[in-house]
């Protein structure tokens, strides 16, 4: 029988509330399996209570948005685990990616009680545990400098004020990044397991989630007009790979410095800066997809 552990953060904006875990819960159960909840007491708790409690389950579940991913994504510095998404949040870009629908639980509940699963690779940036991207240059910049109020009133709206002020101000900071076949100078690059970035645009279109290599997409020329260009093909959804300032590189690891700082974003949310290392984890995720 399966034993499903279903996380949730009660302090986030994107929060289902204890009804509606409530219903998914007695969902799962009339499924005949069965199912707990635990809702985390701050930053870190997820990650903490899964490590100490694994053993007792089948499946987590995740239900809430990219961050809380992230964290439970930690758990393959370990082992293998089955993965299932309740889609919420500001963003859930690997809902996207795999096409599990927002906003409908009970939809959402039947794919994760279901036997078809994606194998991911899951990565590190010194250390800290990523599974969809880490990026660097003006959208890391942007990410780190948001304003959190405002992105509680706007959502996603706030990254494009906080990247439209960042592209005013921006200074381009170059940096070397050395992987397995060589080196390359950039002043932004993103390094991705998956294809999606910012929800439905394409940053990666040979993305191959478990071959235990990652593409690094990076600006050969990092002028600012080059950034416009990028975004409107971006939004257009075109195949930035076509670009002519635009290589990508498929590497089993990297290794990234500046001649100063620069922050790096993983899976949506700050705290990195170079120099950073980015390497595979031991375990893989078996998420659950339609």
């Amino acid at each position: 029988m399966k034993n499903f552990i279903i996380i949730a953060n009660p302090n986030s904006g994107s929060y289902l509330g204890l009804n509606k875990i409530k219903l998914l819960q007695n969902y799962i159960t009339s499924a005949k399996c069965n199912a707990d909840y635990y809702l985390t007491e701050g930053p870190g708790a997820a990650y903490s209570y899964l490590k100490e409690n694994i053993d007792k389950y089948t499946d987590v579940i995740a239900a809430g948005g990219d961050g809380l991913i992230n964290e439970i994504s930690g758990l393959a510095q370990y082992q293998n685990f089955n993965l299932g998404l309740i889609p919420c949040g500001t963003a859930n870009v690997l809902a996207k990616e795999f096409k599990i629908p927002e906003k409908k639980i009970l939809k959402a509940a039947d794919i994760i009680l279901g036997e078809n699963k994606t194998i991911l690779d899951v990565w590190s940036a010194n250390d800290r545990p990523f599974l969809l991207f880490i990026s660097g240059g003006l959208d890391s910049r942007a990410v780190e400098n948001i304003n959190l109020g405002l992105k509680k009133k706007i959502g996603k709206l706030s990254y494009v004020y906080s990247f439209l002020k960042e592209f005013i101000f921006y200074k381009i900071n170059y940096c070397k990044i050395q992987h397995d076949t060589g080196t390359v100078a950039t002043g932004q690059f993103f390094i991705s397991n998956i294809g999606k970035y910012a929800g439905d645009y394409i940053i990666n279109p040979y993305a191959k989630y478990s071959d235990g290599k990652i593409e690094l997409v990076y600006f050969k020329n990092p002028q600012k007009i080059k950034y416009i260009s990028f975004v409107i093909n971006l939004l257009l959804k075109k195949n930035i790979a076509k670009l002519d300032f635009i290589d990508i590189v498929s590497s089993e690891y990297f290794k990234i410095s500046c001649d100063m700082a620069m922050p790096v974003q993983f899976d949506g949310e700050n705290g990195l800066h170079t120099p950073i290392t980015v390497k595979k984890l031991s375990g893989k995720i078996l998420l659950a997809v339609p």
